[in-house]
């Protein structure tokens, strides 16, 4: 073989190693991680939306730093785990055998668990942007524009939430399951598109609407 082959074959074991499958088992899980975070500045803006813009340029770099940090906590997280094939799926032609993560001492043929994480946070997106909706008209209306970018990061919340949803449903191996979760996902979502939709209209008005009832 040439050298260049040799160097080939060198570069291909490192891209299969242990190392670089957690690396991106890293990267899957900061889209959800990610989207946490998301939700949660969304939240302590609309907390400190009457405070100094320096506390609320504090919050964002300390969520800015908090997802830089995620991913080598996750990493680090995932070394006392092993990797095992998956149950063949309907997927199979498109993700052959694709890995799960699961602890050491579970035996290889247990059940792959169902990943409800991401869901949940797609459903937390659209409680987010369904709550901001409400505020707008009956706030402070130097705050409106704030409500606005919290229906914009629960929108993108929830788009990165539901495909770590989508992207994982193949390694479940339950094609009954799959179907369920897109289903409910793109239903989520498009609540989720409608009152962010709804909000933005309802900031650029500039109404005031009555108090909720109770």
């Amino acid at each position: 073989m040439t050298p260049i082959t040799d160097a080939f074959h060198v570069l291909l074991r490192a891209l299969s190693g242990p190392v670089v499958e957690r690396l991106g088992w890293a990267l899957v899980h900061s889209l959800w991680q990610g989207a946490a975070v998301a939700v949660l500045l969304a939240l302590v803006l609309l907390v400190l939306r009457r405070a100094t813009p320096q506390m609320r340029h504090a919050a964002s770099l300390a969520a800015l730093l908090v997802l830089a940090t995620l991913p080598a906590v996750t990493f680090v997280a995932l070394s006392g785990r092993a990797i095992v094939p998956a149950p063949a799926s309907a997927a199979g032609a498109l993700y052959p055998d694709p890995p799960v993560l699961v602890p050491q001492s579970a035996a290889p043929d247990m059940p792959v668990p169902q990943q409800s994480g991401p869901m949940l946070m797609v459903e937390a997106c659209v409680e987010l942007v369904a709550l901001a909706e409400a505020l707008v008209g009956r706030s402070n209306v130097n705050a409106s524009s704030d409500l606005n970018v919290a229906a914009m990061l629960g929108e993108a919340a929830a788009r990165g939430a539901a495909e770590n949803v989508i992207v994982n449903l193949p390694a479940i191996g339950d094609e009954a399951y799959a179907g369920e979760a897109t289903v409910r996902v793109k239903t989520l979502l498009d609540d989720v598109e409608t009152t962010a939709a709804a909000t933005r209209e309802a900031v650029l008005s500039g109404g005031v609407r009555e108090p909720l009832a109770g």
